[in-house]
């Protein structure tokens, strides 16, 4: 059995051995990098080749450290080999190898035990600091000398202080197009808030962040023009394909809106009303209203749909509508709701079925008038 004192020198032997190793992996690892990333910015100012951000830097240094690492604790190392090479760097005579030699092939004679003592009292009074030291090698000041040179590429052009006046110039004029673009976008993104357009409102977001980045001048005018050309061709694609969405939806919704107005709900007159003119003035209303309604959904308008659905609310609060008015209204939106469930408007369907629902309760108080009302209303977007 090893003795205890030279199974501790080897241990810290062998943690030393391992750092050292990594040091000087690690350094070569990110002085290669570093030199590597250097030929690339200088090739990206030449326009030579695609402009690197600063993360695929961080990841390709990050990589080398991560990868001299595993080397330095991934290879094996006996403890001979460790007794040897302390051998070596403290001139100890081949005392600890044999020592350790001899002791892993099971020897026990009295020899073999003098030699493992003699070995652990030389063990014991090696200085393992010195014989291992941890500084910092050739490569690693060529690692950092490289990376200050790499970094100094990177930023100092995109330093405003060292920017050439036709630099600064366009860095202005990328500026003054970013407020621009925020100013629209923000006005578009309102619209489509409003009107419910999730498709305007996502490009109306996109647009904004670019102009974000232009106003804080993290983009040249080259960088700008292409971020500009690419968010068109994707608003370009994005209503194509809404286009093609909205006319088979157009179609899908002039065909439900003209079933709605076959349904026996759409069709019939109130008991005891033969017409419009015969009703009293909130029921006329609620019956054209509720005509614009449909009205809306077959033209597809989104904006007619909420303002009769806000309008209808205001009548249902106000108490202007006759009990049968209010019967012929929940058959009216109970049909609505079952046909547009098979439509793009599922949400709608599912609101408009349950107002009709709570509609048709037997005893309709002002309190159950008024929800009617605000759930109409936020069926209208408000």
């Amino acid at each position: 059995m090893i003795p205890m004192e030279l199974q501790a020198s080897i241990r810290a032997a062998r943690w030393r051995l391992r750092a050292i190793c990594a040091i000087r992996w690690a350094s070569r690892f990110l002085a290669a990098s570093a030199a590597m990333a250097i030929v690339w910015i200088i090739l990206a100012r030449l326009g030579l080749v695609p402009d690197v951000a600063v993360r695929a830097l961080i990841f390709v240094g990050a990589s080398g450290i991560a990868s001299a690492l595993a080397i330095a604790f991934g290879i094996p190392l006996p403890a001979f080999e460790i007794a040897r090479i302390t051998d070596l760097r403290g001139r100890t005579g081949d005392r600890l190898a044999s020592a350790v030699e001899f002791l892993s092939l099971g020897r026990q004679d009295p020899l073999v035990q003098c030699q493992a003592n003699d070995a652990a009292a030389q063990a014991a009074i090696l200085d393992l600091r010195s014989l291992y030291p941890l500084a910092l090698p050739r490569e690693g000041l060529a690692a950092i000398l490289l990376t200050i040179v790499a970094v100094a590429a990177l930023l100092v052009p995109n330093v405003p202080l060292f920017w050439s006046a036709q630099r600064k110039q366009e860095a202005a004029e990328v500026r003054k197009e970013g407020v621009r673009i925020e100013h629209v976008s923000r006005d578009a993104q309102r619209a489509a808030e409003r009107n419910r357009l999730e498709e305007t409102r996502k490009a109306a977001m996109e647009a904004r962040a670019l102009a974000e980045a232009m106003k804080r001048g993290n983009l040249t005018k080259k960088q700008a023009l292409v971020a500009l050309q690419k968010l068109t061709d994707r608003l370009a694609r994005r209503q194509d394909a809404v286009a093609n969405a909205n006319a088979a939806n157009s179609q899908s919704l002039r065909n439900a809106a003209d079933r709605i107005a076959r349904s026996p709900a759409w069709r019939q007159k109130d008991a005891g009303a033969a017409n419009v003119a015969t009703l009293n003035r909130g029921d006329a209303q609620a019956q054209r209203v509720a005509q614009q309604l449909l009205q809306a959904l077959r033209s597809g308008d989104a904006r007619a749909q909420n303002l009769a659905l806000q309008r209808m609310a205001n009548l249902v609060e106000n108490g202007a509508l006759s009990p049968g008015t209010l019967a012929r209204l929940q058959r009216q939106l109970a049909e609505m709701g079952r046909v547009l469930n098979n439509t793009a408007l599922r949400e709608l369907a599912k609101q408009l079925s349950d107002i009709a629902r709570l509609l048709e309760r037997t005893s309709l108080d002002k309190s159950t008038l008024r929800r009617v009302a605000a759930m109409m209303r936020q069926a209208g977007g408000t």
